[in-house]
Formats: C-alpha cells, structure tokens, sequence
C-alpha cells in the first residue's frame, strides 16, 4: 500500500482496545466507506503509520493490517 492506494476498513481488526466490529456507526472508523491513503508515517502516533481520508472528509491513522486494499 502506498500514497493514493484506495482502502477500505478491515473490520476484524483491532487497535488497542479499538474493535472496529464493535461499533457499526464510528465516523471515524466507517465500516461502509472507501478512503484514500494520504499520508505514509506518522510522527503523533507512529505505531499507526497509514492516514486515510474517509470519503466523509474525516481522517484517521492505522496500522497496515488494518487496512484492506480495493
């Protein structure tokens, strides 16, 4: 996966105590949505390298293997 890589969420995934599964309707987390990867590396948060821009216009940050390529 690399910038402009187009991904959904994979669900049966976690981050820390974050279970995407758990909550169907986390804006953050979307379970229906496609995203874009903008951003490869994260200085805030470095164990979660990859942004996504969720296709409602929020951002948030994963680790790969949260990630499924479309």
């Amino acid at each position: 996966m690399e910038q402009g890589t187009k991904v959904t969420l994979n669900i049966s995934s976690s981050i820390g105590d974050s279970i995407f599964k758990e909550d169907p309707n986390d804006k953050y987390n979307p379970h229906n949505l496609e995203g874009e990867i903008v951003q490869i590396g994260n200085s805030k948060i470095p164990s979660n390298p990859v942004i996504v821009l969720w296709s409602n216009g929020l951002k948030n940050s994963y680790q790969y293997n949260n990630l499924l390529e479309v």
